[in-house]
């Protein structure tokens, strides 16, 4: 019980912004530098950045990285000078991000030569791989050889899809010619008789 002349503690007030947004992987800056204390002062900001009642970090102004896409709540906690507790909650959508490919090329080879094709993929997620070489032949590693059995240009696409069905994709082109005859000198005749092998 408060005695006479006593002043009741007033509790603080937790203030934050209305909802956030943003893509994972990316850092996410948390504001509660507007809560207050009426009659004192808050001497601790927590967040509760998954909705489980547990907070993960600490601050009046924090950032944090979603690794994955997330829709739902956080809440800030404050306290004051003298123990009283307010907390806020907000909601938050973190959005899938695509992958980001790349792809070498332009390449160029002959028919029966076997040609490495390399691109790269990054993303948050684990990602599964598709090539498509032009020819209808596939394939799903990320560095694939093919082999052309005929001449002509050919597009070749690489795709990278992760988890959540996001798609980035990236082109090249393939140029495939003949293997030209081999000239070779024999060991008697005129220097410059043809062979063709």
């Amino acid at each position: 019980s408060w005695g006479v002349g006593e002043l009741q503690n007033i509790p603080p007030v937790a203030t934050t912004t209305v909802s956030y947004q943003g893509y994972e992987g990316e850092s996410i800056t948390l504001d509660g530098a507007a809560s207050y204390d009426p009659d004192g002062a808050i001497q601790s900001y927590e967040w509760d950045l998954d909705n489980d009642q547990i907070y993960e970090t600490i601050g009046s102004i924090t950032t944090y990285t979603w690794m994955d896409d997330y829709i739902g709540s956080i809440t800030l906690k404050v306290t004051d000078n003298q123990g009283a507790e307010a907390t806020i909650a907000t909601t938050i959508a973190i959005s899938n991000k695509l992958p980001v490919v790349s792809i070498n090329g332009p390449y160029t080879g002959y028919t029966s030569q076997p040609i490495t094709f390399t691109a790269s993929a990054q993303d948050t997620d684990p990602l599964v791989y598709l090539w498509q070489f032009g020819d209808s032949a596939t394939s799903t590693d990320l560095i694939s050889t093919h082999t052309y059995t005929a001449t002509g240009i050919y597009q070749i696409t690489f795709q990278a899809k992760d988890k959540d069905g996001g798609i980035s994709s990236a082109t090249t082109i393939a140029t495939i010619t003949e293997r030209p005859p081999l000239i070779i000198a024999p060991a008697s005749g005129p220097v410059g008789t043809t062979i063709t092998v």
